[in-house]
């Protein structure tokens, strides 16, 4: 939706917000629903692993969400899934080899050919 509505690629280098007042509107509108939707996931969360407490009370050598359960719990997929993002924006071998493209893609003179 970013880029559709709210990007303009104007250079290598920058990229430029169109419609700020549609922007503006947009995030306070969300804004309220994501702070909704963040309180029914913490209470949703609670339920949960008061549900799985209870039920698993009496094997106190097991956690209250273990393995099997991750489903169950928005928390462990949001965090798997940043560990994730984190993994492949930063992975450092990969910007090296970037950078080294971009550099190279510089100093290369960019050669026109005319049709006839």
């Amino acid at each position: 939706m970013a880029k559709l509505f709210f990007i303009e690629d104007a250079s290598n280098k920058h990229t430029v917000l169109v419609n700020r007042r549609v922007f503006h509107w947009t995030t306070y509108v969300l804004f309220f629903y994501n702070v909704i939707l963040g309180l029914t996931s913490a209470l949703l969360r609670i339920v949960y692993s008061m549900t799985f407490g209870l039920v698993l009370m009496f094997r106190l050598d097991r956690v209250v969400l273990m393995r099997g359960f991750e489903r169950f719990d928005a928390g462990h997929k949001t965090y798997i899934g940043f560990i994730y993002l984190e993994h492949t924006q930063n992975n450092s071998v990969l910007n090296v080899f970037v950078s080294l493209l971009l550099d190279c893609r510089k100093k290369t003179p960019t050669t026109e050919t005319k049709g006839d």
